[in-house]
């Protein structure tokens, strides 16, 4: 009786025949879909993962739906496999060939450069000495991306770079046409990486259009560009084709600038204006009241965008109150200004500012220092009235609370914690009232009792209490002592555990004269607490 590598080796020619006749599909409707692009690669994976150690691949056979005869085979049946030869076939011809990656056993069919035709089932088969066959499936869609994408105007007049330039206010019609794809590709308007229209439609069979429309054109759109994509696939970049949008402007603001805060009479001085926006340059004209003023010098900066123009003047009494003006004009599009200007004579309401002196340290404020607070300010005219205000209320020197106004100073002696809060100081002038940004203080201070805790404690002889005790404090490092105290004798108690502001005592009466008070007592870095926690033991028989 033969063995098994005899039979295999007599009926070798018989099964590559066999094989290389008949193309093998998977009816299977998940058959992995894979998508490629036409002129670039696609990567197809077939199961090449050995049934045993002992056992190799004596045939790869690839199979497209359509074609009767494999479309790429490897013969390893007359020796190693990294020794056999590799067949392709007319289909494929130069544009494929077998990659074998054994750490994962896979092996991959790769097809470069994709073309139209390749669409369709493919199917792979694998042989092994020994074991059973492998197959394994899978389709492909070639996507043919669109051939070109134009840009016109509502006449069809092909745009493209740098159009117009357009008159602000008035309106575009830019017109995006895609040719061919398949499928047929989405047409989408962008401006600056953000979609701004997706209302394409079917031109005909061939083409996809999508018209986007600017019904008043603004200065935000002066060198904007717009591009108009068109895509049918996420595995290439999309066809686009842009435009820049020139314009004419006008002017957008206009500013008068002075280092002064008010003007001396019979004494020079430069003011300067600044004009924005304007497309082309704006020009500048100087105007006190109706009189026009011809000492400046204008020039143009930031590449005509800013028209700046310097004027130096000597006012008299007489001009104290009039107006002094700049006006800014388009000279493409006469009729339309932009004005601004100011009175030479300015006032302001005061600015303020308030703080601690310089010897205090804020995060050193501890309960029964001297707090000294300094205001400074800015006005003109002069200020008429200053005010201190704690927590939005007024503050008034009041000797016996220790409270202090001392016009542009405020004294705080012997401070409290409940002192703590927001301070400020505020002003008022003819202009009006100015008031400093809160200052914020923190007093620190030592332990003292927190209310409401339990007081009493009922308990019978040789029974264990736990006596709780909890502080405020700030800061809240603190540390406990305790001590029992009845008409014997006061002694401290050792049996304690403390957490943060808590503490818990425990302590065991022995007899009735261990009844009495406990008292619980805690200090930090700012002092001892005055007044003890007391909690009360009462004898329950």
């Amino acid at each position: 009786m033969k063995s098994l590598p005899q039979l295999f080796t007599n009926t070798r020619v018989y099964q590559a025949t066999f094989l290389l006749m008949l193309p093998f599909y998977v009816l299977n409707s998940d058959i992995p879909l894979l998508q490629a692009v036409v002129d670039s690669q696609i990567n197809l994976p077939c199961n090449i993962s050995l049934p045993s150690e002992d056992d190799s691949i004596s045939l790869v056979l690839w199979y497209k739906s359509g074609i009767s005869a494999p479309i790429f085979s490897v013969d390893a049946r007359y020796g190693p496999l990294e020794n056999s030869k590799h067949f392709t076939s007319e289909f494929l011809g130069q544009r494929g060939y077998l990659d074998f990656n054994f750490e994962s056993d896979l092996a991959f069919l790769i097809i470069k450069p994709v073309e139209d035709g390749d669409e369709g089932d493919y199917n792979c088969r694998v042989d092994f000495r020994w074991g059973r066959t492998l197959k394994s499936a899978v389709k492909i869609d070639v996507i043919v991306p669109p051939r070109s994408v134009l840009i016109t105007n509502e006449k069809i007049e092909l745009l493209y770079g740098t159009i117009g330039p357009y008159d602000e206010g008035s309106s575009l019609i830019l017109r995006c046409i895609a040719k061919g794809g398949r499928p047929l590709p989405t047409v989408t308007w962008w401006r600056d990486s953000v979609e701004i229209d997706n209302s394409f439609q079917e031109a005909d069979e061939q083409d996809v259009r999508n018209d986007y429309i600017i019904r008043e054109l603004s200065r935000e759109d002066l060198m904007a560009e717009i591009t108009c994509q068109a895509s049918n696939t996420n595995l290439t970049s999309p066809e686009a084709a842009a435009v820049i949008i020139d314009m004419n402007l006008k002017p957008v603001d206009v500013h008068v600038i002075s280092t002064r805060r008010h003007f001396c009479a019979d004494r020079q001085f430069g003011v300067e204006c600044q004009t924005t926006g304007s497309r082309p340059p704006a020009n500048i004209t100087w105007w006190l009241g109706t009189q026009k003023l011809n000492a400046a010098v204008e020039i143009v900066k930031d590449g005509g965008n800013r028209t700046v123009s310097n004027l130096v003047f000597v006012p008299t009494s007489e001009d104290n109150g009039k107006y002094l003006s700049c006006r800014a004009e388009n000279r493409k599009m006469p009729g339309i200004s932009k004005t601004d200007g100011l009175t030479l004579n300015v006032h302001y309401a005061p600015i303020l500012y308030i703080y601690l002196t310089p010897n205090q340290n804020p995060d050193k404020l501890y309960e029964g220092n001297n707090i000294h607070f300094e205001c400074k300010f800015q006005s003109n005219p002069k200020i008429v009235k200053l005010e201190w205000q704690y927590q939005g209320s007024t503050l008034l020197t009041n000797s016996r609370t220790g409270i202090y106004v001392r016009n542009k100073s405020l004294v705080l002696q012997n401070v409290s914690r409940e002192q703590s809060g927001t301070y400020r100081c505020l002003a008022d002038n003819l202009e009006g009232r100015g008031e400093s940004k809160g200052l914020e203080i923190k007093i620190k201070y030592a332990p003292v009792c927190k209310e409401n805790q339990k007081a009493i404690y009922a308990v019978t002889v040789e029974e264990l209490v736990e006596i709780y005790c909890e502080v405020e404090a700030d800061p809240n490092d603190v540390t406990f002592t305790w001590t029992v105290n009845n008409t014997g004798y006061s002694r401290e108690v050792l049996s304690f555990d403390s957490f943060g502001l808590k503490s818990v005592a425990r302590y065991i009466p022995y007899d009735e004269n261990d009844f009495g008070f406990v008292a619980c007592k805690a200090h930090n870095v700012i002092g001892v607490q005055k007044e003890a926690c007391i909690f009360t033991l009462l004898y329950v028989r």
